[in-house]
């Protein structure tokens, strides 16, 4: 079975900075997941990669079978993601970001 989240040696480095070196990980399906560690150690980098918000500089990252830098739009279609500190205001509540976020989406077929 194919695991929902791959990623193989996935290097992404910001300058100098190394934010991700040669990471690989496979989460199959049925499976809660959790992706922890400190500040800085690369857990929004990874996360951006998987959902082709990011290029990777090397290694392939995929999501429920589909390569995160081709397919980003469709894997975002899928998946939700909440950051941590979200860009929106704060005086939205959920309903209200979910309508707003929807606009920047063409819609399903």
């Amino acid at each position: 079975m194919e695991p929902v989240i791959r990623l193989e040696q996935v290097t992404k480095r910001f300058g100098c900075e190394v934010a991700l070196n040669g990471v690989s990980l496979e989460v199959p399906p049925g499976v809660v997941f959790a992706l922890l560690g400190e500040n800085g150690a690369g857990k929004t980098t990874a996360i951006r990669i998987l959902l082709g918000l990011a290029e990777a500089d090397a290694g392939k990252a995929a999501v429920l079978g589909l390569a995160s830098a081709a397919d980003g739009i469709e894997i975002r279609r899928r998946v939700g993601y909440v950051a941590e500190r979200p860009t929106l205001y704060d005086w939205m509540t959920v309903g209200e970001i979910g309508w707003f976020a929807v606009g920047f989406y063409p819609a399903a077929i």
